[in-house]
């Protein structure tokens, strides 16, 4: 449910995958874009989101027991989008995390666009791959435009090294990292260098299947699961197109 209490779809695929502990987390994204309306953003969207949440055998009541991580800044590398997410850490009494698909008013951003999920994640050493879908705002425009993530499946969190080559020299250097305003101790306007989370893909949808930007592999053993905890390898790059 989002934070409002409301309902979500899940129309896409749902992936499981060992934790770090040997624990079974279950990795999906919410939303619709089969139905009859789905193209139409409206003026206050529902928020969709992403999802990785504990199998234990116990009832998950709420989002409330679930760690937050957030998208902090979106911006331009050359022609390229960049997203940027938390890193908050995994708690013991979490029974999983959630990242809302919106970069808040809160945080200096536009507020929801109806950003959605309406496929499965493709999991790889600990990393989650997944693309979304921003319809246009301009219900007779077709298509829309799509972010492709990079996330710490077990947390949620961005990942500690670079996974897009943001302006596509063929190499990951600081160069393909965000600056990101922030203030220091004393009030100043400064900005941080932050791994990007995501990468934004403007001519039409972007999926994760066979033939697409991204050609992925799903571990061994079990539904997409097995191998990896919550590091994170970064031997997987996703360049610019």
């Amino acid at each position: 449910m989002d934070a409002a209490g409301n309902r979500q779809p899940i129309t896409g695929e749902i992936r499981t995958a060992y934790d770090s502990k040997g624990r079974i987390i279950v990795l999906f994204g919410t939303g619709s874009y089969h139905l009859a309306g789905d193209n139409q953003v409206g003026s206050n969207p529902q928020v969709q989101s992403l999802y990785g949440v504990l199998d234990s055998g116990v009832v998950v009541s709420g989002r409330t027991q679930l760690l937050k991580q957030e998208i902090i800044y979106e911006g331009l590398i050359g022609d390229n989008r960049i997203r940027v997410t938390t890193d908050n850490s995994l708690q013991p009494s979490d029974k999983g995390w959630y990242l809302d698909l919106q970069w808040s008013t809160a945080r200096g951003g536009t507020g929801p666009r109806g950003e959605l999920v309406d496929s499965g994640p493709v999991l790889k050493i600990g990393q989650m791959f997944i693309a979304t879908k921003i319809p246009s705002a301009d219900p007779c425009s077709a298509g829309g435009t799509s972010f492709v993530l990079s996330l710490n499946y077990e947390s949620g969190a961005r990942l500690a090294g670079g996974v897009f080559d943001f302006n596509g020299d063929g190499k990951f250097t600081e160069d393909d990292l965000a600056d990101v305003p922030k203030t220091d101790a004393n009030g100043n306007p400064i900005t941080e260098k932050i791994v990007g989370s995501g990468i934004g893909y403007g001519q039409g949808f972007t999926n994760l299947g066979q033939g697409s930007i991204f050609n992925g592999e799903q571990p061994s053993g079990g539904d997409g699961g097995g191998g990896g905890g919550g590091g994170g390898g970064n031997d997987t790059a996703l360049l610019p197109v």
